[in-house]
């Protein structure tokens, strides 16, 4: 299986959501999609899934038994059950076999309540049921946007374990999100969107690991902080909208304890070695 992406575009009256983007992923495989909010991911997803036409550019997906999706809102009957929604979707792609249906919920950690009405559910209840539905067919691609959207931490580990199983079973899976450090523990490649644009894809194991001894802070004043830093002789530089501080541990305390005592307010303070982040707050943070 493959999915196959050239030279996409789309405009919405005059405003450009993708810009050019290419990309090929053949089976098997999680492919994290990582942007902020507004980056373009839902676009893109729904032009790879069939749902908006692309204003120009190219999409095939070669996938025998077809496409599950996950984007945006479920679309579930509210005074329906969870197991009753399923059926209804099973039933309009021809799966007439309820025993499926308790199979899927099984799945998502939904067994237990898959008889009470869908309107009772909290949103991880229905992120979960949204997985449900996108796995009816057993389809040889997902298209999953912010899956773990709402999911309490024992849904988020279910899911993460889900995603694995199902690229041993040689799917492909296109995973959206801005959590990056849950991308990172399922994907094994990566693209980058921001403003529309694919700025950067690679495999997990072109990863570049942090120094130890970067911090990133994150300050209400920059300006301030900054005649603060040099009044200190600290070594740091702006990455996105942080203050990157390339100091040990313990000088860089000392710097944001200075900030602190000199007015500066710290949103943020925390070690600098998530790779994820970096190329994100480096390649994607420029473009404002």
């Amino acid at each position: 299986m493959e999915i196959k992406v050239e030279h996409l575009v789309k405009k919405y009256k005059g405003c450009t959501a993708i810009n050019d983007i290419s990309l090929h992923i053949t089976s098997p495989s999680i492919y994290g999609l990582i942007g902020k909010n507004g980056a373009g991911k839902t676009t893109l997803l729904k032009m790879i899934a069939g749902l908006a036409r692309p204003t120009s550019g190219t999409v095939r997906c070669d996938a025998t038994k077809g496409i599950g999706t996950l984007i945006e809102s479920p679309g579930i009957f509210g005074h329906l059950s969870a197991r009753n929604n399923l059926l209804v979707k099973m039933k309009m792609m021809g799966d007439f076999d309820e025993s499926h249906a308790d199979e899927l919920l099984n799945i998502v950690g939904l067994n237990n309540v898959g008889r009470k009405r869908v309107s009772s559910f909290s949103l991880g209840m229905k992120q979960r049921l949204g997985v449900a539905f996108a796995l009816v067919g057993d389809p040889d691609i997902l298209l999953l946007d912010e899956p773990i959207n709402g999911l309490d931490p024992e849904g988020v580990v279910l899911i993460r374990d889900l995603l694995i199983k199902l690229r041993d079973k040689n799917k492909i899976i296109i995973v959206s999100s801005h959590m990056l450090e849950e991308l990172s523990k399922v994907s094994d490649q990566y693209g980058i969107l921001d403003n529309g644009v694919l700025v950067k894809e690679f495999k997990e194991g072109e990863l570049e690991y942090g120094d130890e001894d970067s911090f990133i802070a994150h300050v209400d004043n920059p300006n301030n902080a900054s005649v603060i830093l040099n009044e200190l002789g600290i070594n740091y530089s702006f990455v996105g909208q942080g203050i990157l501080i390339r100091e040990s541990e313990e000088r860089a305390g000392f710097a944001i304890s200075k900030l602190f005592e000199n007015g500066v307010q710290v949103r943020e303070f925390k070690r600098y070695g998530n790779a994820l982040e970096r190329i994100l707050l480096e390649k994607g943070g420029k473009k404002q």
